[in-house]
């Protein structure tokens, strides 16, 4: 796997922005066995710019919290 380099360019951060919505919704709808992906996703957008997914994380957080208190059991989520 190639190394991502972080990205502070507007487009990327204004690419970011519109498609964690996007995110969000995949993981209150994907089906147990592909939750890590969208889980997946998020982790990636965060390496390529920090500051963007910190600023949207108040979106993502109560969606993570619910999903893991649902599942935490469960090993695909690991």
């Amino acid at each position: 796997m190639r190394k991502l380099k972080k990205d502070g360019s507007p487009v990327i951060q204004e690419s970011l922005v519109k498609a964690v919505p996007f995110v969000v919704k995949m993981i209150e709808w994907a089906p147990l066995d592909s939750m890590y992906l969208p889980i997946e996703a998020l982790v990636l957008f965060s390496k390529i710019s920090p500051e963007t997914i910190t600023s949207i994380s108040p979106q993502v957080t109560p969606k993570l919290m619910v999903l893991f208190r649902n599942h935490h059991n469960e090993g695909s989520l690991g």
